[in-house]
């Protein structure tokens, strides 16, 4: 599997390099904090990204100062 991430302002998108299709086959949204019931409208910025040295978990650090974790399941490709 060759698979490459990226972050945005308030996501993280992967894509398949394997694939002839360009579109990502993965959105992952990072959990909004939550004020008194109601969700917080400030997006946090990805600033960093890693994957673990067997590639089913990716980390990714946002503005907030927290890190968020993924684990991966190839054959759940959208």
């Amino acid at each position: 599997m060759q698979w490459v991430a990226v972050g945005t302002e308030n996501n993280v998108k992967v894509w398949d390099l394997m694939s002839v299709n360009n579109k990502p086959i993965a959105v992952l949204e990072a959990e909004v904090p939550r004020k008194e019931g109601k969700k917080v409208a400030k997006s946090f910025q990805c600033t960093s990204l890693s994957w673990n040295a067997l590639g089913k978990k990716l980390f990714a650090g946002f503005s907030d100062g927290n890190i968020h974790v993924w684990t991966t399941n190839p054959s759940d490709k959208n």
